[in-house]
């Protein structure tokens, strides 16, 4: 994802749970976009948002409320 498209995301990340919100558990395309940089850093920001870290055979990982898991780190 470009630099300046990523930042006006971000602030808007930093408005809402990331975790609840209804743009964020739909936007898959959006995860997908990420560079490994821009994951790291909505990795950080969902763990300060206090989100709690799941496990399953692939990794670890956050679970948004609407389904979408959220992996901490990039395969």
């Amino acid at each position: 994802m470009l630099t300046k498209e990523f930042n006006n995301w971000y602030e808007r990340t930093i408005k809402v749970s990331i975790v609840k919100d209804t743009e964020f558990n739909c936007a898959g395309w959006f995860w997908l976009s990420l560079t490994p940089i821009q994951h790291f850093k909505m990795i950080k920001l969902i763990e300060r948002q206090g989100a709690e870290l799941q496990y399953d055979e692939r990794g670890s990982y956050y679970q948004l409320e609407k389904g979408i898991k959220i992996y901490k780190e990039r395969k």
